[in-house]
């Protein structure tokens, strides 16, 4: 999981892997919750641990949409799979 330490409001990262570049940033918004914006090169898969609070709600969104807590397994605990595609999440 991401570590998001007092004083630090944001981090991007970029490593390019064989299948093409992977992304990995986050901030932290003022309200307190955070967003993390991802890209995952197509032929791959990345497994996600963000840090999710018993109160807190995990929202994903692609190109198509909105993406469904039901539709990816674990969303909801912030430990789940993504496929290839451009994703941003918020936990609020």
């Amino acid at each position: 999981a991401p570590f998001t330490p007092n004083g630090l409001e944001s981090v991007n990262t970029t490593y390019h892997s064989p299948f093409g570049p992977i992304v990995s940033n986050w901030k932290k918004e003022p309200s307190g919750s955070f967003e993390y914006e991802m890209s995952i090169p197509d032929g791959s898969t990345a497994k996600v641990s963000l840090p999710v609070g018993p109160s807190q709600t995990v929202e994903i969104k692609n190109k198509k949409g909105t993406i469904k807590a039901d539709q990816i397994e674990g969303l909801k605990t912030g430990r789940f799979t993504l496929g290839a595609g451009e994703y941003v999440i918020h936990v609020f």
